[in-house]
Formats: structure tokens, C-alpha cells, sequence
């Protein structure tokens, strides 16, 4: 699917969504890797993100961000024209990462604005826009970027409540779709690899390095192709035993490594490290304890956890996660089918997104015209007070609850009448003409309510 910019509305009180990114098919895993944020630096990257939106001209922006192995992406909600917008994205980036990576951050920078963005969301939550279709862990990582803008106070109700439409557009595809039967992980897709590679893998000895979801996923799918060995190494060496022990596997941490990289046939690497964990000596000297035994290297780790330069050396095939690209479009073929009504379910979402935004716009009339209903209420029961206070309690309060009655009833239907033409387009001559025929104050002189009035007695 090709970036688009989408429209942007300049009416007073609109805002648009947008997200500006970097992803598997636009740029290269060193450009991804250096922008990363590690996970305690987090809190302070979005609100410094929100604060830079705000001094661009919306002072109550929402912001959150995404990363992923394949993909960084930032969401933005702000009364901000779309240039404006990619030139905060291009600024913060460059100081992320450098300078020098602007001319490469312009070339693969794809942006979307209003409905486009929320279809992106959407299709991202349900792994259509995965490097394999149909993996589960993208939607976590989803849960977790909208977890992290709330903890940081970053998000405001728009962004918030599209983040929970994509978890919730995520949930369904798997449920109604066949897209995550089979090999759908990255994780299985490297031990695919290594079977394409190595031809057999039984008997061979494996080393996964990591304890995460990922680590787990490629031991299991390892065990099930009849691995003869595991060793899993880890820096909290309590995980590693646990992980050894469930797949009957041999554990250490992670400072050994060294000492045992000589006697994997396989290596599949997933930390969190923020720089390389092995380079080219460390390898060098393997595989001279090797004989010249090859290695296959899989390094599914961003930023990566092994300096790439290793693929140099004689009988080390080396690969990252750019490069199990070829081997997910044979697993995307195998889905085409259930790709199609996952793209049906993310419309049928994207269209009632845009419902609920719609309806949104109708909020300042309503919340006049229930101001006004309300104040002629309390206006009645204080002329009326005189008599209520000569009345026992319990017919006081029934007296008020028919009142208030009355008016519910009285509104229900205009308010509902209001929500709907709002949620079906522009509604701005019905709304001007409640305001006109009530003579309510202007949506731009409306703000939000508890609901009570200011009626004295």
C-alpha cells in the first residue's frame, strides 16, 4: 500500500492523525537501528516528542510511538499541517540519530494523514503490514506502545481510542481469519531458514541467545524439527535454566558465551542489548576451534546483537532480519486467501473509526442544548422552591426525579438525531440551526461539562 498524505481540515477545533515511519520495506535495518529507544529512556523520549509537537502550535497534541524489529513509527494527533508535521518527525529523528541520516530519513520516510493513518494502524494491529503475515507478537508490541503513551501521559482521547479500535481490529482478524495458522513468527520463519541452509537439521546444536518471546518461539519450532542440542544463553541466568529445562536443553549466562560459540551449528540471537554482543574475533576464533565447520548465524535482534561483518567470514552464512524477507513471502502466498478477509475487517473498522470521529463533532451541541434543557429545569424548581420545601422529602425528590425525567425524554431523541447526522458527514447547517432555534452559544464558546448548571435560587 502506497503513503498517503490524506486532507487536512483547517476548521477551528479539527485535528488530524498522522503517522510518519520507517519500516522493512523502506529502509534499511542500520537506519531502524539507529533511532531505537531503549526501554528506560522511553518516558522521557514521548514527552519530550509531545513537547516538541506543542511548541509547533497545538498545545494538547497526542503522540505515541511504535518500534519494533521492523518498523518505527510515530503517531501524532495535533492541529498541525502536514509538512509541519514531518518536519517535527525529520528534526527529533536527526537528533536521534545524527545528521547525517537526513538524506536517507527523507527518501524513507513514509507518512499517512486521517483515514489513511487509521487504516495503517489497523492493518499493522492485524500483521498485515508484518514482515510475516499473520505473526502474533505485533500485536502486543501495539498494546505495549499504547500502554507507554498512557503511562507517560501523551495520549489524548482520539489516539487512545484508535489504539484500542486496532487492538480490538487485531483480536478479530486472528479470530474470524485463518492468517495465524502455521509458521507465523519471525521466530519460525529463522528455523525455516535454517533448514533451507543446512538441509537437515537433525542432530545439529543450536544456540539461542535471549529469553524473550522470540528466543522461545525458535526453540520451540527447533524441538519440533528434531534439533539434536539446545544451549540457551541468557543474561539473567535463572530464565536461561528455566528455558533449558522446559526443552530439555543446556543452560548459561550470557558472559560465557565466548566459550561455547565454537560448538553451535546454529545460532539464533533476540536481546534487548543496545549495542553488538559479538563481532568478527569472537567468530574468528570459533571457528578455528570449528575446523572450518560452518555456522549459520541468524541475528533477530534490532539493534542487531552481532556486527554484520561476520557474514565476511569464510563458513559463516549470516543473516538479519532484513534478509528473512524472501522467506516470508513464501509464507505471505501460502495466506493470500485469508489476507483478503483480513483486509475486509480492517475497512469495515476504518469506516467506524471514522464514524465515532465524525460523531465527536457534535458534542459541543449537545452539550449546549443539555445545558440549556438543564438550566430551564432548575430555573422551574427554584420558582417552584417555596412549595417543594413545604412538601415531605420523599415527595420533593419525586417531584425533581419527574423533572428530570421530562427532560431526558424530551432530549433523547434530538440528541440522537445530532449524534447520527454527525457520525453520516458534515452536519455543521443542523447544528447551526439547533443553535439558532435555541439560541445556544457557539460551538467555539463550548467547553466540556460535568454536567451540572450554575442555576441560583
Amino acid at each position: 500500500m502506497p503513503p498517503a498524505t490524506g486532507r487536512f481540515n483547517r476548521r477551528k477545533g479539527v485535528m488530524s492523525l498522522f503517522v510518519f515511519g520507517l519500516n522493512h520495506h523502506t529502509s534499511p535495518l542500520a537506519l531502524r537501528e539507529a533511532l531505537m529507544v531503549p526501554p528506560p529512556e522511553l518516558s522521557g523520549a514521548l514527552r519530550a516528542f509531545h513537547g516538541r509537537v506543542a511548541a509547533a502550535g497545538d498545545p494538547h497534541p497526542g503522540v505515541a510511538l511504535l518500534q519494533t524489529c521492523n518498523r518505527f513509527e510515530w503517531y501524532i494527533r495535533a492541529q498541525l499541517p502536514p509538512a509541519r508535521a514531518r518536519e517535527e518527525v525529520l528534526a527529533w529523528m536527526a537528533a536521534r540519530g545524527g545528521s547525517s541520516l537526513v538524506p536517507s530519513l527523507d527518501t524513507a520516510l513514509y507518512e499517512y494523514a486521517q483515514e489513511d493513518a487509521v487504516r495503517h494502524v489497523f492493518r499493522v494491529a492485524a500483521s498485515l503490514d508484518s514482515l510475516v503475515v499473520g505473526e502474533t507478537e505485533i500485536l502486543g508490541q501495539v498494546q505495549a506502545a499504547y500502554e507507554q503513551a498512557r503511562e507517560a501521559g501523551v495520549i489524548d482521547r482520539v489516539l487512545g481510542m484508535l489504539f484500542q479500535r486496532a487492538i480490538r481490529i487485531g483480536k478479530e482478524v486472528r479470530e474470524k481469519t485463518p492468517i495465524g495458522n502455521g509458521k507465523v513468527s519471525i521466530a519460525s520463519i529463522a528455523v525455516d531458514l535454517a533448514e533451507t541452509v543446512l538441509r537437515d537439521i537433525a542432530g545439529k546444536t543450536a544456540m539461542v541467545i535471549g529469553s524473550g518471546a522470540m528466543s522461545e518461539a525458535a526453540l520451540a519450532r527447533l524441538m519440533e524439527r528434531g534439533i539434536g542440542q539446545v544451549i540457551v544463553l541468557n543474561r539473567t541466568f535463572e530464565r536461561a535454566r528455566e528455558l533449558a529445562e522446559r526443552f530439555r536443553g543446556e543452560a548459561g549466562p550470557l558472559d560465557v558465551l565466548r566459550n561455547h560459540l565454537h560448538r553451535a551449528d546454529i545460532i539464533i540471537s533476540s536481546t534487548g542489548a543496545p549495542e553488538p554482543i559479538l563481532g568478527v574475533e569472537a567468530f574468528r576464533d570459533a571457528m578455528a576451534r570449528r575446523r572450518g565447520n560452518p555456522i549459520l548465524l541468524i541475528d533477530i535482534a534490532v539493534p542487531r546483537d552481532v556486527d554484520p561483518a561476520v557474514g565476511a567470514l569464510e563458513n559463516v552464512f549470516y543473516y538479519d532480519i532484513d534478509s528473512l524477507e524472501s522467506q516470508a513471502r513464501i509464507s505471505q502466498q501460502q495466506r493470500a486467501r485469508a489476507i483478503a478477509a483480513a483486509e475486509q475487517l480492517v475497512e469495515e473498522a476504518v469506516k467506524g473509526f471514522g464514524s465515532w470521529r465524525r460523531g465527536l463533532s457534535a458534542e459541543p451541541v449537545v452539550i449546549a442544548l443539555t445545558r440549556h434543557f438543564e438550566s430551564a429545569r432548575e430555573r422551574e424548581l427554584c420558582r417552584m422552591r417555596a412549595k417543594l420545601d413545604a412538601l415531605p422529602p420523599e415527595q420533593r425528590e419525586l417531584v425533581e426525579q419527574v423533572a428530570a425525567r421530562v427532560v431526558n425524554s424530551l432530549l433523547h431523541r434530538p440528541l440522537e438525531a445530532l449524534k447520527s447526522a454527525a457520525a453520516q458527514g458534515d452536519a455543521t447547517e443542523l447544528f447551526s440551526a439547533v443553535e439558532r432555534l435555541f439560541g445556544l452559544p457557539t460551538r467555539e464558546d463550548t467547553s466540556p461539562s460535568d454536567g451540572k448548571t450554575d442555576v441560583p435560587c
